[in-house]
């Protein structure tokens, strides 16, 4: 009995999480079409969701800002990471909003195809038994899927924190865009790749087995 039953609540936990993550990500996807074409413009900022949020680099100007430490004495911060907040809705032009949308949707895509593909791994699991051909694409399909949203996901946050902070400046602050690949995600991906092949190993084994017997 609790072999069927966890399936069956893998399963609902896969279907729930997919469908908060498709709001969510319709959610910011047409918040951002509509500030790109200038919806919210002339609106009042305390009737809107006005916080717009992104983490960035900064390179602090060592004369403005110093720290000093008890035990490692004075020090310079040459490169800090934070989150800036604006007030803005309006991104300027439309084609801003739709390319911050596209980007949007190439890191929030491949999350909800991973899970859509989870929901059908445990799918087969409830029916019978998750030793199937069909299995071995989908663990495929989700190695794939990891390596590319840590791929695309810190190119597109980069790319969004470019196209939101354009323009801004600060005394003694400027702000740098710069990759930092999520590599064990990366692995974990190749991970996952490898295990699709041991699967399909296994399966061709059982098959085997079934055509000797």
């Amino acid at each position: 009995m609790k072999t069927k039953s966890l399936p069956k609540i893998l399963k609902v936990l896969t279907t729930i999480s997919l469908g908060f993550g498709s709001l969510v990500m319709i959610f910011w996807v047409g918040f951002v079409l509509l500030a790109g074409f200038g919806i919210f413009e002339g609106l009042d900022n305390s009737s809107v969701w006005t916080r717009v949020s992104w983490p960035t680099y900064f390179n602090i100007d060592p004369e403005v800002y110093s720290l000093q430490s008890e035990l490692m004495g004075d020090g310079e911060v040459m490169l800090s990471q934070g989150s800036v907040q604006f007030d803005a809705v309006n991104f300027g032009s439309a084609g801003i909003g739709i390319e911050i949308a596209i980007w949007l949707l190439l890191t929030g895509v491949p999350v909800l195809a991973i899970l859509l593909n989870l929901h059908r791994i445990f799918d087969t699991m409830q029916e019978g038994t998750p030793f199937v051909g069909s299995n071995v694409r989908r663990i495929r399909w989700i190695g794939g899927l990891l390596i590319f949203f840590a791929i695309f996901a810190e190119i597109g946050q980069a790319r969004i924190a470019e196209r939101l902070f354009w323009g801004v400046q600060g005394d003694g602050i400027q702000i740098v865009h710069r990759f930092q690949f999520n590599t064990s995600l990366i692995l974990v991906g190749l991970i996952i790749f490898a295990l699709a092949e041991v699967f399909r190993y296994g399966l061709e084994l059982q098959t085997e087995a079934d055509l000797t017997v």
